[in-house]
């Protein structure tokens, strides 16, 4: 499928009990499987993210890592390389 690249909670449009998400112009057809989902639970913690990283990345690494195989590891990790570029 197709990867947004910029999957954020203010890219979330509701009207009339219907969803649209916006903003697709990073969109890839070839980003990593959890791009946006990795997007999407970082974005709120922007301003977290400069001031304390190794929190934000112990954050991350609880929420998408506690019950991880390595592949989804994997996935996670290239995930976040993608959306480093």
């Amino acid at each position: 499928g197709r990867c947004h690249g910029d999957m954020t909670p203010w890219n979330f449009f509701s009207r009339e009990q219907r969803i649209t998400l916006i903003d697709w112009e990073d969109s890839s057809a070839s980003a990593p499987s959890r791009t946006d989902e990795v997007c999407f639970y970082l974005a709120p913690q922007t301003r977290r993210l400069r001031k304390d990283p190794r929190g934000v990345a112990l954050s991350l690494a609880g929420h998408f890592g506690t019950k991880s195989s390595r592949d989804e590891s994997f996935e996670v990790a290239f995930a976040l390389a993608y959306l480093c570029h």
